[in-house]
C-alpha cells in the first residue's frame, strides 16, 4: 500500500483549479501543489467526490463536545475527580 499523503483541502482546490482553468496537466498540478496525482485525477474525472471526510461520522456535535470539555475543566478546577466506574484512581 502507498504511504498516506498529507495535504490540505485548499491545496487540492488549487490543483483542480489549475487543471480546469489554466489547462495545466494533472501530473504537473499535482506536483506543483503537493497532492496525490491519482486522487487529483479521480476528483477531476468525477470518480471521487470533490469534498469527502475520512472515517465514520462523529457521535457528538461540536456544541456537545465543547460543553463536555467545559464541564471537565470546571470539575478539575473544583477538585472534583472524574472517574470511571466505582474505583477512584490515586
Amino acid at each position: 500500500m502507498a504511504p498516506k499523503k498529507d495535504y490540505k483541502p485548499e491545496q487540492m482546490a488549487h490543483a483542480i483549479e489549475a487543471v480546469r482553468k489554466e489547462g495545466q496537466s494533472v501530473s504537473a498540478a499535482a506536483k506543483r501543489f503537493g497532492v496525490p496525482r491519482i486522487t487529483l485525477h479521480n476528483k477531476i474525472s468525477g470518480k471521487s467526490p470533490m469534498v469527502c471526510t475520512m472515517g465514520p461520522s462523529t457521535v457528538l456535535t461540536t456544541v456537545e463536545e465543547d460543553l463536555l470539555v467545559k464541564w471537565a475543566i470546571a470539575s478539575a478546577e473544583r477538585r472534583f475527580p472524574i472517574c470511571y466506574g466505582l474505583r477512584l484512581l490515586p
